[in-house]
C-alpha cells in the first residue's frame, strides 16, 4: 500500500507544495523557477554550467516535457525547488555527469524504476518553526514530496549529484545517500554520486527526524496539490 503522507489541496505550515509537469506550468512560474536557480546556481553557488550562456534565467536541455518539477509556495512565491526526470529518458547522467555514473556500481536492473533529481533548491530566506535556528520545515517538505511522487509512480529511488554539504543534509534529514561513486567537481570540490531509497521508511524516518529536531513542529508530512489533474502527489546537479 502507498504511504499517503501528502494529500491534495492542503497547506502545511503555510506552504504549499505542487508538482508539475513541464508542459502544464505556466510560463510566468517556470521563469521564475529558472530565474531563481540562476540566482543560486551560478550567482551565489558560483557553478560552472556548461549549458549556461548568460542572462537572467538558469534552464538546459532537460527542461522539457519529461521534466517533472516539485516546488513550494509561501505567499503565492516560489520558495524552492527539485527537477526530477526518469532515468531513462535523457539526463545529466547519460549527459554532462555519466563519467561519475559509468564508473559506478550502479545496478542497470533498476533503471526502469529509477528518476533522477536535480537542481534541488531553497530559497535565502529561511523558515523556521520553534527554536532550533537549524530546523528549515521547507527541506523536509521537498524531500517528503519527492518521495511520496515516487511512490506513486513505482520508483524505488532517484538518482543524484550532490557535495558535501548536500550530502550531510540528507544525512542529517534521515535520508542518507547510497554512495556508488565519488570524484571532483568544476570547482575541484569533493561530488558524490548515488541514489536515494524511494519508500515507506524513508518517509517515517525523515518525518522522525523532523519532530525530533523540533517538538513543536510535529511534521506529518508535507501537502501536495498536482497542477496537471494527472497525478495526485512527494541535488546538486
Amino acid at each position: 500500500m502507498i504511504l499517503s503522507s501528502l494529500n491534495k489541496n492542503q497547506m502545511f505550515h503555510g506552504i504549499e507544495v505542487v508538482a508539475s509537469n513541464y508542459t502544464d506550468l505556466p510560463k510566468s512560474s517556470l521563469d521564475k523557477i529558472f530565474e531563481l536557480r540562476k540566482k543560486v546556481f551560478i550567482d551565489r553557488r558560483k557553478w560552472d554550467i556548461e549549458s549556461y550562456t548568460g542572462g537572467g534565467l538558469e534552464y538546459d536541455e532537460y527542461d522539457n516535457d519529461e521534466a517533472y518539477y516539485i516546488y513550494l509556495l509561501i505567499n503565492n512565491c516560489i520558495s524552492g525547488c527539485v527537477r526530477l526526470r526518469p532515468s531513462t529518458s535523457p539526463t545529466l547522467m547519460t549527459g554532462a555527469l555519466k563519467w561519475l555514473k559509468e564508473s559506478s556500481q550502479f545496478d542497470e536492473s533498476q533503471l526502469e524504476n529509477s528518476w533522477e533529481a536535480s537542481r534541488f533548491f531553497i530559497t535565502p530566506d529561511k523558515i523556521n518553526f520553534g527554536a532550533k535556528k537549524s530546523f528549515d520545515v521547507r527541506i523536509y517538505a521537498l524531500f517528503i514530496s519527492m518521495i511520496d511522487f515516487g511512490l506513486n509512480r513505482g520508483v524505488i529511488n532517484y538518482e543524484v549529484v550532490v557535495d558535501e554539504m548536500m550530502r550531510r543534509v540528507l544525512r542529517m534529514c534521515g535520508w542518507p545517500l547510497n554512495v556508488l561513486n565519488s570524484g571532483f567537481g568544476s570547482l575541484s570540490e569533493k561530488v558524490y554520486y548515488g541514489n536515494l531509497p524511494c519508500c515507506q521508511k524513508a518517509v517515517k524516518d525523515i518525518m522522525f527526524i523532523a519532530n525530533k529536531n523540533n517538538e513543536s513542529c510535529n511534521i506529518h508530512g508535507g501537502f501536495v496539490k498536482s497542477s496537471s489533474c494527472a497525478m495526485p502527489l512527494s541535488l546538486l546537479a
